[in-house]
């Protein structure tokens, strides 16, 4: 974890499998990852938001890649680079288990962003009628936090990946993280205000 522009390298001792292996990695802001896998010597793994295509990757609420199957364990070799946090998250699977893997990290995703949207919808109703300054302290605050959300998550930068370019997201993300703070404190300072000792 942490934010830096250092290199790291992490090695993964991968055991031996009649059948390829997945590796899902995550978060989808990381600049640069790349695999080096003595079983393959000649391919090329890369992914990251300097690859927006990927070399060998699949990219899905974070990113994936298959290597073969190998009769003898092996180290893996994965090369991070990022401007960024270098909090990575490796899940490895057997790779016939990627797909519902990948749908099910979509599904939750989903829902966890529509109960959000849902309390929007409900907060924007409820200022619309009222509008208290502790309503709409809370409303920017809950914005701020969905975008803060479903981009850490990855949803923004999968539905925005043909739209927006991948740097942009990036920058977005980084705002969304810097305002959470001071948006908290607006909210709970104007919360504080309406307190009164004798009603």
């Amino acid at each position: 974890g942490g934010y830096t522009d250092a290199v790291h390298w992490l090695r993964l001792n991968l055991p031996a499998s009649e059948t390829p292996t997945a590796l899902r990695l995550t978060p989808t802001w990381i600049d640069e990852i790349t695999l080096y896998d003595s079983a393959s010597q000649s391919t090329v793994y890369r992914a990251g938001d300097r690859h927006p295509e990927g070399t060998n990757a699949q990219h899905v609420l974070g990113y994936a890649f298959v290597v073969p199957a190998a009769s003898a364990p092996r180290d893996l070799w994965i090369r991070l680079r990022s401007t960024s946090s270098h909090q990575l998250l490796i899940k490895a699977m057997p790779s016939d288990q990627l797909p519902a893997a990948n749908t099910r990290a979509i599904v939750w995703v989903a829902l966890y962003a529509a109960v959000l949207i849902l309390m929007l919808v409900a907060l924007i109703s409820a200022w619309w009628v009222h509008h208290e300054p502790v309503l709409r302290a809370y409303l920017v605050r809950h914005t701020n936090y969905i975008l803060y959300g479903v981009s850490y998550l990855g949803l923004t930068d999968l539905l925005l990946f043909d739209l927006i370019s991948p740097g942009l997201l990036d920058q977005g993300f980084s705002l969304f993280v810097v305002l959470t703070l001071p948006l908290g404190l607006w909210f709970d300072i104007t919360l504080l205000k309406t307190y009164n000792p004798n009603p």
